[in-house]
């Protein structure tokens, strides 16, 4: 499993699952031993619309 995603067989067929430690906002800004992280992904499509 690469770091974030999870396993392929998890949830629907033919979607994934990615899960970050995200930038820590909660009731009380308590982070340990993890970094804030935000991820960004390039969305892109088919030439045939995903059919």
């Amino acid at each position: 499993m690469a770091e974030g995603w999870a396993p392929e067989d998890y949830g629907a067929s033919g979607k994934r699952l990615f899960v970050s430690c995200g930038i820590g906002f909660s009731v009380v800004p308590v982070r340990i031993n993890a970094f804030p992280e935000v991820a960004f992904f390039r969305l892109t499509g088919t030439a045939d619309g995903g059919r």
